[in-house]
């Protein structure tokens, strides 16, 4: 078994890469590109455990089953330690839904899928990345993928042809992936970054460094002498550059990845003697935080993430400031007290153990989540039985409606007839889908048509980072030139979202606010531009066009706030509802509305009289008196979450739309 001639610097890269990635995480407006710290990971992980094979294999001593021995010895012990935590402490503060929720990211962490898992829930209905304690293990997932495929085909092209064939396999591979995340990051920036194929180059830039170092030794050691302090500066630089110029409204991974993931090959390949790499990645703080970077990002998210939950809402900066600190010490006993251990006991029979373990938890968690579904909490414990049972039962807008495929987009019928109404929009508008099927049953009502994609509002040349909006807004287009039959169109969506610069939003989770309004002139965005205000115009115009072949209705927004959600029943400390000996949750049936919603809604119903669209307006009964309804008399919740109606409540009280399909 080969062993590498160990380098501080690179684990001084590490804590560099760990400590980007914490800061960005704790406090985003920091570091704008401190995620970029995962890239600089994939690196070094291509480049030393490619090194370790290459050599096993030239000198003729790699064996498969002692390469996985040594991924499960460096990645299960800290791993299965915080997915236990987790799993303790979801079970202590979740309510049922959320926690059967953790038991599936915990079985996807075991199966190492978790970025497969990620990928298939992203959507508007998606659980903010806030309550997600395991979000960032969506990187290990991709990373042992690589792990399963990369050892096994080294091996065969070695076999056939040795080294050369190893570097023409690198480019061919590296070149396909790249070509993939170019090919795919504007279009579809989730899967993109989810994606093992689209972030497998970033692996191979590392297998491509120790290729080099490991078959041309010599060439390589003597070019890079020359140049060690040049490498090193240049690639301080280009990762700095990185961290201050990308942020979460950037096409990333794209060219854009480059940045990091060239900065940290650089250092690499300028070796310990580089001026950087000798005087900053060689200091001994660094070098520290290297040791614990890997129980530190894997303690680090989870932290935040149940802090933010128990609050209600995202960390103060001192919590955030302590939780960063008790992150460190956390991972540090990790470290200390369970990894270092472990390495100088029996290597086959620790692993053999903690593949059992492992195994055993993700058998568990995987079973929670597809068979109970409902699991008990301690938190379900203290509340009646109403405010939960809707988590089970109460969640599919689509039930009873025919389904139709539409380009990449699904198209929903109540009748298999010709429809004469369609109903346009994002989320908000498929929130009636419920109350079109009830009506649809009780009496003679038109044929209707509902397409919808989550987040992207039904105004042309509106689109958002990452989202298929102007895909969408193509299919609609062309659906309306295929159906003749269609007299009336309704259009919906989430105008509070669009329309209200939510200050939490843009300056905490600048992410979530990537809307822009762009007519082939550049893009404008909401945040920090003027795209609202383009949008807006555009809205009437949109409507003033629809007007001169169909009649057009615009529902207007229901409240949006985080009162509304019955996760957030408990109230606004998780941790007091817990210690309460009492089961019935003192929870007011009643919330202000934010007068900037009242306002928007006000100026959509003038757009909407002023473009010959008639409103349909939801607040006469969500917010009767500007007070807006929590619960039913039967302490039921009225919301899935903090925008959205349940289905149960749709169904039977959102009445307000029947005119749209019965007149």
């Amino acid at each position: 078994m080969h062993h590498l001639n160990y380098r501080k610097d690179i684990d001084g890269l590490r804590g560099v890469a760990v400590l980007s990635v914490i800061a960005y995480h704790a406090f985003p407006t920091w570091i704008h590109g401190g995620f970029v710290g995962v890239d600089v990971f994939f690196v070094i992980s291509g480049y030393l455990i490619s090194s370790i094979i290459y050599e096993e294999i030239r000198i003729d001593d790699f064996k498969f089953w002692q390469f996985y021995l040594r991924r499960v010895m460096r990645i299960f012990p800290a791993l299965f330690v915080v997915l236990c935590l987790c799993l303790v402490t979801g079970w202590i503060i979740l309510l049922p839904k959320e926690f059967n929720f953790l038991n599936k990211h915990i079985a996807s962490a075991v199966a190492f899928i978790s970025n497969l898992t990620l990928w298939s829930e992203s959507g508007y209905f998606d659980v903010v990345s806030d309550v997600k304690p395991l979000l960032h293990l969506w990187s290990l997932g991709i990373e042992e993928q690589f792990y399963i495929f990369w050892p096994l085909l080294i091996y065969l092209i070695w076999k056939w042809r040795q080294e050369n064939s190893v570097l023409i396999i690198i480019f061919l591979i590296g070149g396909i992936s790249f070509a993939f995340n170019i090919a795919n990051v504007r279009t579809d920036k989730v899967a993109t970054f989810y994606s093992p194929v689209a972030r497998a180059w970033e692996l191979l830039l590392g297998a491509l460094l120790a290729w080099f170092f490991v078959f041309k030794k010599n060439e390589t050691e003597k070019l890079v002498c020359r140049w060690e302090n040049f490498l090193s500066l240049a690639g301080a630089v280009i990762l700095t550059l990185s961290l201050l110029s990308i942020n979460a409204q950037s096409a990333f991974p794209g060219w854009n990845a480059l940045l990091p993931t060239c900065g940290a090959c650089l250092l690499i390949l300028a070796g310990p003697g580089g001026w950087i790499n000798r005087k900053l990645l060689s200091s001994q703080i660094l070098v520290w935080f290297g040791l614990i970077s890997y129980p530190l990002y894997l303690v680090h998210w989870p932290l935040l993430a149940y802090s933010g939950i128990d609050n209600g809402q995202f960390p103060s900066t001192s919590e955030r400031e302590f939780l960063v600190v008790f992150s460190i010490f956390l991972a540090w006993v990790i470290y200390a007290g369970v990894e270092k251990p472990l390495k100088s006991l029996d290597g086959n029979m620790v692993a053999s153990t903690l593949i059992i373990c492992m195994s055993t938890l993700g058998i568990l968690t995987f079973t929670i989540f597809t068979v109970v579904q409902t699991p008990i909490t301690l938190l379900s414990l203290r509340f009646s039985d109403q405010l939960f049972r809707f988590e089970a039962t109460d969640k599919d807008y689509s039930q009873g409606l025919y389904k139709q495929k539409i380009d990449d987009f699904e198209l929903y019928l109540n009748k298999l007839d010709a429809p004469e109404v369609l109903f346009v929009g994002d989320s908000h508008i498929e929130q009636f889908q419920p109350r079109i099927v009830t009506l649809s049953r009780e009496r003679n009502v038109k044929a209707v048509a509902i397409l919808s994609r989550g987040g992207c509002p039904p105004i042309p040349h509106v689109g958002q980072v990452g989202n298929k909006c102007e895909a969408f807004h193509s299919t609609l287009r062309s659906y309306l030139n295929n159906s003749p039959q269609i007299k009336t169109i309704v259009l919906g969506g989430c105008w509070n979202c669009y329309f209200i610069d939510y200050v939490e939003n843009v300056i905490e989770h600048p992410e979530r606010y990537t809307y822009y309004y762009d007519v082939g002139e550049g893009r404008r965005y909401f945040s920090k531009g003027d795209g609202a205000e383009y949008a807006f115009s555009e809205l009437g115009q949109f409507i003033n066009e629809l007007k001169k072949r169909y009649r057009v209705f615009i529902v207007l927004d229901n409240p949006r706030s985080k009162d509304l959600d019955p996760s957030l029943f408990a109230g606004v400390e998780r941790r007091s509802a817990i210690l309460t000996t009492k089961r019935e949750p003192l929870v007011s049936r009643f919330t202000p509305l934010d007068m900037r919603q009242y306002d928007l809604n006000e100026s959509i119903l003038n757009l909407s009289i002023t473009s010959g669209a008639v409103p349909v307006d939801q607040l006469p009964t969500l917010c009767p008196k500007n007070t807006c309804l929590r619960i039913d008399t039967a302490n039921r919740p009225i919301y899935r979450d903090s925008d959205h109606l349940l289905p149960s409540f749709s169904a039977h009280k959102a009445t307000y739309i029947d005119l749209t399909i019965t007149e």
